[in-house]
């Protein structure tokens, strides 16, 4: 399977920034969610794994370390530290994989971060699966469930 090699960082700013544009609500467990879906959209829809950092299971569902890492060193400025960070995605994206991004935010960047929580908790979801029900926290969640779950997702 071919890596985009994006910096999840570069990404979390692309969605702060795309979310700012449409004025959506976001806050750093929103980001990590809409992160994880268009990690998901894209594995489904392209075959390609949207960065170099996987998604972990952790207590409140998928989170990229690196990403969570940034709002520890800024926790007051997160949101405005992303808006100003100079990420090139889009350059080193083709159009299929930018389609997939922006309709993954148009779709989920409308919900609130405690309902993506919730959904990412459900019962069959790649979280869920990897985690045993939440029960085996913290440990890396395995593309061929994500990319299985959001194909099911497209498919729909």
């Amino acid at each position: 399977m071919e890596d985009l090699e994006l910096d999840s960082v570069d990404v979390a700013a692309y969605i702060v920034k795309q979310c700012a544009n449409k004025n959506y609500f976001v806050n750093i467990t929103k980001v990590q969610k809409i992160l994880f879906c268009c990690y998901g959209a894209v594995l489904a829809y392209c075959d390609i794994r949207l960065t170099k950092e996987q998604p972990k299971a952790w207590d409140h569902g998928p989170v990229f370390p690196r990403v969570y890492n940034m709002k520890k060193k800024c926790p007051d400025g997160f949101i405005q530290g992303m808006m100003v960070r100079q990420e090139n995605i889009k350059d080193l994206i083709n159009p299929e994989v930018k389609t997939a991004i922006d309709e993954t935010i148009d779709l989920f960047g409308q919900y609130s971060a405690g309902a993506l929580v919730n959904w990412t908790h459900e019962e069959g979801s790649p979280w869920y699966e990897s985690t045993h029900g939440g029960k085996d926290l913290y440990g890396p969640i395995p593309d061929n469930l994500i990319k299985s779950y959001f194909s099911n997702l497209i498919n729909k």
